[in-house]
């Protein structure tokens, strides 16, 4: 970052700074190097290396790829086609509703259904999913650090 900011204040017109400038002379440092071309393509070339190789191992050291985390994965997947994609924050038969109606009554209903939506979606869905997260990963991962050490110092 340091550098760019001294190229900046060497070479703009915008942010140059003549003070800087007198004092590199006069420190009589080489020239700054040129900046590559922009490329036509917009591709940068980076050397070769291994890319499967790499991405095998990442996919295998990520936290993310334990069984434990993909078991919560699964549940939340599984839980949420079953039961909770079905929680509507409208009601779209309009029971309790003759039409035509004022629009402060079909607000109000719309207001209750959110609510009691809301309510159950708090309560049930994200219960239940932290009770299925800490106990598929209380034995992989230390939520609740028992040692203070550890705790105050990372």
């Amino acid at each position: 970052m340091k550098k760019n900011v001294l190229y900046a204040q060497l070479t703009s017109t915008s942010y140059g700074n003549e003070k800087t400038k007198k004092r590199f002379t006069h420190l009589k440092l080489p020239g700054l190097p040129l900046k590559p071309p922009v490329p036509d393509v917009a591709k940068v070339p980076c050397p070769e290396y291994k890319y499967f190789e790499r991405s095998v191992k990442l996919e295998n050291l990520h936290y993310s790829t334990t069984r434990e985390i993909v078991a919560v994965y699964r549940w939340l997947h599984d839980k949420w086609n079953s039961k909770y994609q079905f929680y509507n924050f409208i009601d779209s038969s309009l029971t309790g509703l003759v039409l035509p109606c004022p629009m402060d009554r079909l607000r109000s209903i719309e207001i209750d259904k959110s609510t009691v939506t809301t309510t159950l979606l708090e309560r049930d869905f994200r219960k239940a999913f932290m009770d299925q997260l800490m106990d598929s990963l209380q034995d992989v991962f230390d939520f609740f650090q028992s040692d203070p050490k550890s705790f105050e110092h990372g």
